[in-house]
This record gives C-alpha cells, sequence and structure tokens, in this order.
C-alpha cells in the first residue's frame, strides 16, 4: 500500500496568496507563451496556450505581486475567446464576480526546468483587435 497522505499533508502550506519576485520575473521576461485554464458558462475548464503577437517574450506584465497583465494574440477557434466573449458581455467593462472568471496557468522556463503556478480570477479583459485581448489576472494562489 502506498501512503500518500503523510508526504503530501504539508504542501497547502507552501501556496502562497500572493506572487514572490522570482514567479514575477518567470512571467515577465523568460516565457513565450503560458498555459491558462478558464472556465466556460458551464463551468467546464478549458485549456488554452496564450502568446503574444509573433510569440515572443515580454507579452505579460506584473505591475505588483498579485497580478498578471496578459496582452496576447489567440488562435482562431482558441476556446478561450468564447470564455473571454462570455466574461465580457456587451462591453469590456469590468468582470463580474461568477465561477467563469476563475482560471488557473503555469509558467515553464524550459532552460532551467523551473515551473510556477497561478491560481486565481479574472478582473478584466479587452478585446483591442481581431483575435487580440488584454487580460487581467488577480493571482491569489501562487506555488513553484
Amino acid at each position: 500500500k502506498l501512503a500518500y497522505d503523510g508526504p503530501m499533508a504539508m504542501v497547502w502550506t507552501s501556496i502562497q496568496a500572493s506572487m514572490p519576485e522570482h514567479h514575477r520575473h518567470i512571467y515577465t521576461r523568460n516565457i513565450s507563451f503560458i498555459p491558462l485554464t478558464t472556465l466556460d458558462a458551464r463551468g467546464r475548464p478549458w485549456g488554452s496556450i496564450l502568446t503574444g503577437k509573433g510569440g515572443v517574450r515580454g507579452f505579460i506584465s506584473s505591475p505588483n505581486e498579485q497580478e498578471l497583465c496578459i496582452s496576447m494574440s489567440l488562435s482562431e477557434g482558441d476556446p478561450i475567446a468564447d470564455n473571454l466573449r462570455a466574461l465580457m458581455g456587451d462591453e469590456p467593462v469590468e468582470v463580474k464576480d461568477n465561477h467563469m472568471a476563475l482560471s488557473a496557468g503555469i509558467g515553464i522556463e524550459f532552460e532551467t526546468r523551473v515551473r510556477s503556478k497561478f491560481a486565481g480570477r479574472i478582473v478584466r479583459v479587452r478585446e483591442v483587435g481581431d483575435n487580440d485581448y488584454e487580460l487581467h489576472l488577480h493571482v491569489n494562489q501562487a506555488i513553484g
């Protein structure tokens, strides 16, 4: 019998309420894409791979330890587009506090194999062009 309860009992204590500086550095400088999960109107999770225009690094900013701002270009048919439109409604305003705003993602720095994960909620979204969006996340859980 494998006993995981002992080794896993303390894992939850390593989850932080905000992103440490080294997480923010990975997101803002060292990655060219980020996997992100969003929920649809029925509460089903959908995974997307977010990139900036041309797939270059630097498409994410972090003005503070609890905020990620993502300027992204979506591929045609990416499920996050429908999820974001449902959140926005008719206008790009502050996102209402509902289950659809929940989100989680991971930053992977391939050169060092460092991974940093986050979870939180989408607080603002704005369509800035054809399949281009600005997404603002409030991060309330970070680990990595």
